[in-house]
């Protein structure tokens, strides 16, 4: 009933959706927008490769004509999982457990780990229960009709909801949703349903907001001013019809050209991008925004004024004190000392394998006293290096350290992570062979590269050039012996057995493996 009840009131909202492209209802009245908008939803369909028309963003550094930038600090940048919506909703949770509330995500938030996925989209973990994309995300539907999953049983035949996707009911066939798709209008709950899974005793709050009505720049800024990421629902392809997810995390103006910033789910670079309506003519444009919050206790009275976690036990009933009788001689102390160090996330940092140096851009915040400094250590040095930013070059793995000292002198923990170059191409050599045509022959072979698996395709060729065979290309694993068999059925005669890999970083062989094959 409920998934009818939606699809009709989607289909109710077509024609004013459409109206959308150059700004939710530019022909209606100002009265009127805000009700029917509270109506509208729609889906998110993106996977985890960005439309054609999205390329990586360019980091550019502030200009003359870049005015009153802001971008909420600590959000982290997390990958496309099972779904957009739920990785921009679980960037903006990540945030919040950095800041004052640690027990919405177990461990270190500000990475995308395995504890971090599962609480984007569970996935079954080995001799455990099924969970969200056991029961929800299979079978795979990305393409072609919709399929059947887990959802059309009766209760009980499925996991507890336990993640941001179970409670957006992400990819669920029951709600008419492939793989990967939420309704826009499910984020808000998610958040809330999520949240007081983790932390019972937390007030969340979210709102539904719509471009050209009630999303408007000025809210942008008020909410980013104060510390509050949004959720925002874009049409990434550029075809004018909602598709896609982001969090939102700034603002601008870039020669007065007003811009957000946000994590756009696929690169781990900030996006900027003008702040506009849908239209067909360009990318990103806006269509509507989830507004989130949350504190603890008792809500404000004015709970927009509180966006952040509180760090003082009693900042309400306890305003600045007045002047002592020595004002000259010391300060007018702060309500509570800053005794909490500052939280720092990275951007750049991953588990893959580089063929270039690794460029790594640090962000730190602190809600009291300020930051000081971020610093750095590689591979052991003797000592901590300054600044926000590290280029990390050279083969191997490497052991990247970082912490942040706030203006108080309160010391983040050092935490740490690796990363991986690799810019040599792998080196294959291969064994001869004879067979008898109508047999089975065994090409034997082996691969040498830093990274640990390659992918391999064999070719046998003629020695005039001729190509008469190629062997679907596998991944293995480097240093160790492989065989490929397959049926001869080649003509008697002599031939090149032509071994090409690439590594794991993207690298061609540097040697290619040639032996000959000889066929009776």
């Amino acid at each position: 009933m409920q998934v009818r009840h939606r699809a009709l009131a989607l289909l109710a909202v077509l024609a004013a959706a459409a109206a959308l492209a150059g700004g939710l209802l530019a022909s209606s009245s100002p009265a009127s927008a805000p009700a029917l908008s509270a109506a509208l939803t729609a889906r998110t369909t993106t996977g985890p490769t960005p439309p054609p028309l999205v390329r990586p963003p360019v980091r550019t550094q502030a200009t003359q004509t870049i005015t009153g930038q802001q971008v909420v600090s600590g959000v982290p940048a997390y990958i496309w999982h099972d779904g957009c919506a739920p990785t921009a909703l679980g960037m903006i949770v990540g945030y919040y457990d950095a800041h004052g509330f640690d027990a919405l995500i177990p461990g270190d938030a500000s990475l995308q780990t395995t504890a971090t996925s599962q609480a984007i989209a569970s996935h079954q973990v080995a001799g455990g229960p099924s969970e969200h994309y056991e029961d929800y995300a299979l079978p795979n539907d990305t393409s072609g009709p919709l399929q059947s999953d887990k959802s059309q049983l009766s209760p009980g035949t499925v996991h507890a909801d336990d993640s941001i996707a179970d409670f957006m009911h992400t990819s669920r066939s029951a709600y008419s949703l492939p793989y990967g798709s939420s309704w826009t209008d499910d984020v808000g709950p998610a958040f809330a349903a999520y949240v007081a899974s983790k932390l019972p005793g937390a007030t969340t709050s979210y709102s539904d907001l719509y471009m050209g009505s009630t999303l408007t720049w000025t809210v942008l800024t008020r909410e980013i001013d104060a510390g509050r990421p949004m959720v925002f629902m874009v049409d990434s392809s550029g075809d004018g019809q909602i598709d896609h997810a982001v969090a939102a995390i700034g603002y601008r103006l870039d020669g007065g050209v007003q811009e957000y910033a946000c994590w756009d789910t696929w690169y781990s670079a900030i996006r900027w991008t003008a702040f506009r309506g849908v239209s067909s003519s360009y990318i990103f444009g806006v269509w509507g925004a989830t507004e989130l919050s949350i504190s603890v206790g008792t809500p404000s009275p004015s709970p927009t004024t509180s966006p952040s976690p509180t760090t003082s036990p009693t900042p309400t009933t306890s305003p600045t004190p007045a002047p002592t009788t020595t004002p000259t001689v010391r300060p007018t102390p702060s309500p509570t000392p800053d005794t909490t160090p500052p939280v720092t996330t990275v951007t750049g940092a991953d588990t893959a394998w580089h063929a270039a140096p690794v460029m790594l851009t640090f962000s730190a915040s602190d809600l009291q006293s300020g930051v000081q400094r971020t610093e750095t250590r590689v591979d052991g040095a003797p000592s901590w290096a300054t600044g926000d930013s590290l280029l990390v070059t050279g083969q191997g793995t490497h052991t990247v350290r970082y912490r942040s000292v706030d203006n108080a002198g309160n010391a983040e923990a050092a935490r740490s992570f690796t990363v991986k170059i690799d810019t040599v191409g792998p080196r294959v050599t291969v064994a001869g062979a004879t067979v008898r045509r109508g047999h089975t022959a065994t090409i034997f072979y082996r691969v040498t590269d830093l990274t640990p698996r390659a992918t391999v395709r064999i070719v046998i060729a003629g020695l005039s050039g001729v190509q008469p065979r190629t062997l679907a290309a596998a991944l293995r694993t480097t240093g160790a012996r492989h065989a490929r068999s397959f049926t001869c059925t080649l003509p008697r005669g002599t031939y090149l057995v032509v071994a090409r890999a690439t590594d794991l970083a993207g690298n061609r062989q540097s040697k290619l493996g040639v032996a000959r094959l000889v066929v009776r």
